[in-house]
């Protein structure tokens, strides 16, 4: 089968495609550790942005604080992860992105704990300040990790048939 051309660039052929998916298949225990190890960061990631909000009511009544307060401590979290999401990326290219990644999960480890131990206001907008500064670069650094550890047309080959199988599982519920 011919390859296809996507724009002037990016040039597929299906022939490489199944090839390298073959000797990905051959050599599947490091990525498959990798693969483990980023859906753990992801899954870490997601949740503790979401528990927050769970434990939201307990800790504004623990803590005194109302609902401005609490609008500051959810956006403060926020207004950090988006300052230093491109600086922790840069800094992942310049120190590799395992020094980088390791030292967001030992962050924020840290700032969860520190989190649970906070008595007022304006010590858990610093804690959750820091810890918006501290988890972000998670994802760009994940990003460099996936383009070093798949080659470009196993990840194309794995997009397809995962795309293709969410597909079959999804539309039948929505027809």
């Amino acid at each position: 089968m011919q390859g296809s051309t996507f724009g002037s660039t990016f040039r597929v052929d299906f022939a490489t495609v199944v090839t390298q998916s073959a000797t990905m298949r051959t050599q599947p225990a490091g990525r498959r550790g990798v693969v483990s190890l980023l859906f753990l960061l992801f899954a870490i990631t997601y949740l503790d942005r979401g528990c927050i909000s769970v434990a939201g009511p307990r800790m504004q009544q623990d803590l005194g604080i109302d609902a401005i307060g609490w609008g500051w401590v959810t956006g403060v979290f926020t207004l950090a992860y988006g300052l230093f999401e491109i600086p922790t990326g840069i800094m992942g290219d310049r120190l590799g992105p395992r020094r980088v990644l390791t030292r967001i999960v030992l962050w924020w480890s840290a700032f969860t704990i520190l989190t649970g131990v906070t008595n007022g206001l304006y010590a858990l907008l610093l804690i959750r300040f820091l810890f918006g500064a501290g988890e972000a670069g998670a994802f760009p650094n994940a990003a460099v990790v996936v383009s070093r550890w798949f080659p470009p047309a196993a990840l194309l080959w794995l997009n397809v048939d995962t795309s293709a199988e969410v597909r079959v599982r999804v539309e039948p519920a929505f027809a």
